[in-house]
């Protein structure tokens, strides 16, 4: 069987800001904090700033807590 890897198409932004209306404003928030956290986490490496991680997994948790109380699809995870 045949697969083919399905392509990416782009959404104007007249969609995505009328999609991310019905979103509410702490959910919003709470998805930036764990984009935010996420990056601190991916910069920080195993070994060393093992404070800095730890305070980065726990933003994330944070935040993904008041995401996934609103929709659970949508948190944030790596490689996401």
């Amino acid at each position: 069987m045949i697969e083919m890897e399905p392509l990416a198409v782009p959404v104007p932004y007249r969609v995505s800001a009328m999609a991310s209306s019905r979103i509410p404003k702490d959910v919003l928030q709470a998805r930036v904090e764990a984009r935010v956290a996420l990056f601190n986490l991916v910069r920080c490496p195993f070994g060393a700033y093992c404070a800095e991680r730890e305070d980065a997994l726990t933003d994330l948790a944070a935040a993904n807590k008041v995401i996934a109380a609103f929709d659970p699809f949508l948190m944030v995870r790596f490689g996401s």
